[in-house]
């Protein structure tokens, strides 16, 4: 499933590298980890994008190459705390609905 189909113009993309860290924001909001090609690997939620994105970085896992792809992309969107576990779930039963399984880096139901 495309970036794209979540149907969400606030989304943020940037390079999924450590020079492109310090763009990102320290608040709450969701997220998404793409290959080049925006197919999504990896749907997540943080309190600080800034610092989840980090620790995705230093994941040899999420740096590796998969069956469906590299991440190259980080996509965000900044939301209250309230909204942010919410509008996770929504994109993930979005992608299970649309795909019949989680996102490859998904390991468990959020």
């Amino acid at each position: 499933m495309n970036v794209r189909e979540l149907n969400d113009s606030s989304l943020v993309r940037l390079e999924f590298s450590k020079r492109k860290t310090v763009l990102v924001p320290r608040n709450h909001g969701v997220y998404v980890l793409s290959n080049y090609f925006d197919s999504i690997l990896y749907i997540g939620v943080s309190k600080n994008l800034q610092r989840r994105m980090l620790e995705h970085l230093n994941s040899e896992e999420k740096k590796n190459l998969t069956p469906e792809g590299r991440a190259y992309w980080f996509f965000y969107k900044v939301c209250s705390e309230n909204e942010a576990r919410p509008e996770e779930r929504g994109w993930i039963l979005h992608y299970a609905l649309h795909e019949g399984k989680l996102p490859y880096f998904n390991k468990i139901e959020a």
